[in-house]
């Protein structure tokens, strides 16, 4: 990374990233197609030689425990996610791809563990709706040259966007094939 601008890709994993096709089970559907779109921008937008792309966790499961107890799932599926992420986009890179993984909770963790039940962790979700988590990633790279945030539902991403955070709708299953785009709502 030295010497290189660092991109911050901070990918949701519910309906977003968990979607993304294997590498070796890539077909000709829609989740195969905006997943090659969702590379394709990517590539697009960022030089290989010149930029890093970091990728962390954009996913509202921000402890253990929440993963685990809501959702009846590896503790940190969310978080050992990311790398298959950065296999499948590279892939699509021909394997140029500079990027590399921060597999760490940004929320704090007693709080996220202090929900008495799914319910009531649901209501904070619907509530905060990641402004919070936007927050505490953008705080935990100051230096970064961008942010991309990429989520299934627009109402997540951050709004409006400025100050070098774009923003990408992304639900590879459902999208209408071709709508993979920066700063504009997919649906």
């Amino acid at each position: 990374m030295a010497g290189k601008k660092v991109t911050v890709v901070a990918l949701d994993y519910d309906g977003c990233g968990k979607l993304m096709p294997a590498v070796a089970t890539m077909t000709a559907n829609n989740a195969a197609r905006n997943t090659a779109a969702l590379a394709q921008l990517l590539r697009n937008s960022h030089n290989a030689i010149e930029c890093h792309l970091l990728f962390v966790s954009f996913s509202n499961r921000q402890s253990e425990k929440i993963n685990e107890v809501y959702f009846k799932s590896d503790p940190r599926i969310n978080l050992d996610h990311l790398d298959a992420a950065v296999a499948i986009l590279s892939a699509h890179w021909q394997g140029r791809l500079q990027a590399s993984v921060d597999k760490r909770f940004f929320l704090d963790q007693e709080a996220m563990d202090g929900f008495p039940d799914k319910k009531a962790f649901k209501a904070y979700v619907q509530e905060d709706m990641k402004t919070t988590l936007v927050a505490k990633i953008r705080a935990a790279y100051p230096e970064a040259d961008r942010f991309v945030f990429i989520d299934d539902k627009w109402e997540n991403l951050p709004q409006a966007v400025v100050d070098r955070v774009d923003v990408v709708q992304f639900a590879p299953s459902i999208m209408p094939p071709g709508s993979v785009r920066y700063n504009e709502k997919a649906f």
